[in-house]
């Protein structure tokens, strides 16, 4: 690089390489200023001297800078984010199971739902059973109000009796699916206190031969 001669000489270049601070950065730009500013004014600045300070500022701003300063503080900022990010996740994870919960509880209300409105559907069908007054007459299935089964009704007439009569043909082991179909239980010290307990159930009144 050449060396500052006449009006340029009373100024220091800054060394080449690469910029290891900010003071370091604009040390060299304020120096290439200060030439372009003594040309104009009319002082003797030679070409070699600007142009070995333009070539300073080109070379430093190929090189990426390094602040080492900046780069402690940037470290200890990166750290603390890090140490934040630990309360955040366990809140996440919590919200998560709380989350959980609340989806838990709202299929349990909706099946609570759903056996509420079968039970508002059975008492019209309840009502019509207790019309029935002949063997013959056809019986209203009920759906389920609870239970694995909520909402459905049996299938007529393999599980649910399809006449009144044949409620009092209903024997134990037809009585025991109809508890489980309906999660009820048709108590009774005989079959037929069973059958009765049933027939009270679907809302039929008793027409026993």
């Amino acid at each position: 690089m050449s060396s500052a001669s006449g009006a340029s000489a009373g100024l220091v270049a800054p060394g080449a390489g690469p910029i290891t601070s900010k003071a370091d950065d604009g040390e060299r730009s304020r120096y290439c200023a200060q030439l372009h500013v003594l040309r104009a004014v009319g002082a003797s600045v030679p070409n070699a001297d600007l142009g070995d300070a333009v070539c300073i500022v080109h070379q430093a701003n190929l090189r990426p800078p390094r602040y080492p300063e900046g780069e402690v503080v940037l470290g200890a900022k990166s750290g603390a984010l890090s140490a934040d990010v630990g309360p955040v996740n366990a809140k996440f994870d919590e919200l998560s199971g709380n989350v959980g919960a609340v989806k838990a509880k709202l299929d349990e209300l909706s099946v609570m739902m759903v056996g509420i409105k079968a039970g508002q559907n059975n008492v019209v069908h309840r009502n019509m059973n207790g019309n029935s007054r002949m063997a013959e007459h056809n019986l209203q299935p009920l759906k389920a109000e609870e239970g694995e089964h909520v909402g459905e009704y049996p299938t007529q007439p393999n599980l649910f009796p399809a006449m009144l009569g044949a409620l009092f043909s209903l024997n134990n082991p037809q009585l025991d699916k109809l508890e489980e179909f309906y999660n009820c239980k048709f108590k009774g010290t005989s079959m037929a206190a069973r059958q009765s307990a049933f027939t009270a159930f679907i809302g039929a009144l008793s027409a026993r031969p």
